[in-house]
């Protein structure tokens, strides 16, 4: 039987969804505050403890590590830069979400001793972009997917593909309570999978949004856009040689404002508390999804990557230790 991790509270009102692949849960909290009592004393990504891993290629707080990387070829992997604010967490800077982990980019959290892992939070994680942004019909397979994969040393203990659940606001949650935030201030560009077809959502001369078509998806290739096996397929092959692929110059305005006042601790705690209060009060969700093992999972690495659709990129909140005080550098 699916089971819930014990730091949600028995009193609150829940609906699990439970995979058919393992004995594992996916738990919706329909309180969206959730995330703040279930990360309180665990590794919370959105703590301003972390805030000097904003644009740098790599963090390091004591016994754990974090990496930001692109993918440039098959199987090989530069150094890109961290995102991090404190309304989501970490996610990779470029690729076509500014903020968020892309489909061709990994964020790496590194631990210098094997734990035990209890849990993961990621937000940004959502259903319904597709007829969101490109006005297409309701679709089951409108969904944006978060694939993990916890390792122990070199082996995989455990991977993972978590499909968002959340249908995606037609206001963002960040404008609920900040005007720091801006719609489509994270948005570069957006790869667009359809009935085999790779395309791509830019700008033109007049910064208005125009369709670029790239090359044409194998036909080899097409059965993994239309399910959602644990196959991977470089994006390098998808895009062919296009190059030089314009960006809307709006996707860098959030990261910019944080970069301008992430010196400012109070402003910065500022915003933690309203999204907080907005959590509690609100209505608009952020995506924010805690996945639980039935039983904890042992291993010193966790990488997450993004599926393969039309928009799957999502953030990183935090991480659930068996023992989390017990983390050098990172002590309660």
């Amino acid at each position: 039987m699916a089971k819930l991790h014990p730091s949600v509270a028995a009193g609150w009102l829940l609906s699990v969804y439970a995979t058919t692949v393992s004995a594992e849960t996916l738990a919706r909290e329909l309180r969206s505050d959730a995330i703040d009592t279930a990360l309180a004393e665990q590794i919370d990504f959105r703590s301003i403890v972390f805030e000097p891993c904003l644009a740098k290629p790599t963090c390091a707080f004591g016994a754990l590590t974090v990496t930001a990387e692109r993918e440039v070829s098959n199987g090989v992997w530069e150094p890109a830069l961290i995102y991090w604010d404190p309304v989501d967490g970490f996610g990779v800077m470029g690729g076509q979400q500014n903020d968020e982990i892309d489909i061709d980019e990994r964020l790496v959290v590194q631990f210098t001793a094997t734990q035990q892992f209890t849990g993961i939070w990621m937000s940004d994680l959502f259903i319904g972009e597709e007829t969101h942004y490109q006005n297409w019909p309701e679709s089951s397979d409108d969904v944006e997917i978060a694939d993990l994969a916890i390792l122990d040393g070199t082996r995989v203990a455990q991977s993972k593909r978590i499909n968002g659940i959340f249908k995606l606001p037609s206001e963002p949650f960040n404008e609920q309570f900040s005007d720091l935030f801006t719609e489509d201030g994270d948005l570069l560009n957006r790869v667009i999978f359809e009935e085999g077809d790779v395309k791509i959502l830019v700008p033109d001369a007049e910064l208005n949004s125009v369709v670029m078509s790239l090359d044409r998806v194998a036909p080899a290739k097409e059965s993994i856009f239309l399910n959602l096996e644990s196959e991977q397929i470089e994006l390098d092959e998808i895009i062919g040689s296009a190059t030089d692929i314009p960006v809307f110059p709006v996707g860098s305005d959030n990261a910019a404002r944080i970069l301008e006042i992430r010196e400012d601790q109070q402003a910065l705690l500022n915003i933690i508390q309203r999204a907080r209060a907005e959590r509690e009060l609100g209505e608009v969700s952020n995506g924010e999804l805690g996945w639980y093992p039935t039983d904890a999972i042992t291993g010193d690495r966790i990488e997450f990557t993004a599926g393969y659709r039309t928009s799957s990129d999502y953030s990183v909140a935090g991480i659930m230790l068996a023992q989390p005080t017990k983390i050098a550098g990172l002590e309660k």
